[in-house]
């Protein structure tokens, strides 16, 4: 495990100056010591299409176990057995009560005759969607006219469409790193209209 936190170390070093090409096979090289140090672990990502119409909808939804959506991918999960899961367009909020709810009242109890899954340590984080950029970025002649359309990412809310990661490993939190502000011509290589 010291083997995969130097070559983090080293990726964080290549970030700070800028070299994200390097920090990428860094990143790669880290994870696959930590695989290593812990023996096989199962990843998977899910698209859950779990957002709702409106900041808070979900929270309410989860908030009761029995509705079919949430059961129906909770049984998927319980299923399938994942070590660290990566759920997309989970709706985020702040102080994480959806992915808490999801665990509790979903993952914890038995769906469809599949075993609970617990997982100890689960991650959100604030996405670009449905944050306003402040320009006309679909060229209607009016920014804000229809916000989701001049937002950073598209969205009715910020965090509508966001992640949520679930794992029976530590996630190391202090040092997740985003790149919701990553501008695409900073990319090395990037191809520009």
């Amino acid at each position: 495990m010291a083997r995969a936190e130097s070559e983090l170390d080293s990726a964080a070093a290549d970030v700070a100056a800028g070299d994200y090409g390097q920090a990428v096979l860094d990143y790669r090289r880290a994870w696959r010591s930590a695989v290593e140090a812990v023996g096989e672990a199962r990843f998977s990502t899910f698209n859950a299409s779990l957002n709702r119409s409106n900041a808070g909808d979900l929270a309410r939804e989860l908030s009761n176990p029995g509705s079919g959506q949430p059961a129906a991918i909770a049984e998927i999960i319980q299923r399938t057995r994942p070590d660290v899961l990566l759920i997309n367009e989970f709706d985020y909020d702040a102080a994480g009560v959806s992915a808490r709810l999801f665990q509790r009242n979903y993952l914890s109890i038995g769906q469809g005759g599949a075993d609970p899954i617990e997982y100890p340590f689960v991650y959100t984080a604030p996405s670009n969607t449905g944050v306003f950029s402040g320009f006309d970025l679909d060229n209607s002649g009016a920014a804000g006219d229809f916000v989701p359309n001049d937002s950073f990412g598209f969205g009715f809310f910020p965090g509508q469409y966001g992640m949520a990661v679930y794992s029976m490993h530590p996630i190391d939190v202090d040092d997740v790193r985003t790149f919701q502000k990553f501008l695409w011509k900073d990319m090395p290589g990037a191809l520009l209209p």
